[in-house]
């Protein structure tokens, strides 16, 4: 991915109390549909980890085994989208 795809994301930045609204609305409907997405994968992995130490099945395990790693490729994947500056590690400029 090049840099002209990733979103900045600048702790540094000066905003009106209304500029600060305005982009805490956009994050909450853009990152809300997200984030239960998110946890929505989460039960269904906490739901199969359940069947797992019931059953004790090797397919359930294999299936937690995959679904865990494509749940953290697509998080790098996620977060890697995101430039974030101003941050103490971050980019300092």
């Amino acid at each position: 991915m090049s840099d002209e795809e990733k979103t900045e994301i600048d702790f540094r930045r000066k905003e009106t109390e209304a500029g600060w609204f305005r982009i805490q609305d956009k994050f909450g409907l853009k990152g809300a549909p997200v984030w239960f997405s998110w946890l929505s994968w989460v039960l269904a992995l906490g739901a199969f980890q359940y069947l797992f130490l019931k059953t004790r099945s090797i397919a359930v395990g294999v299936v937690i085994a995959i679904s865990n790693g494509m749940l953290w490729a697509y998080f790098w994947g996620f977060f890697y989208r995101f430039d974030f500056k101003g941050t103490r590690n971050g980019d300092s400029e």
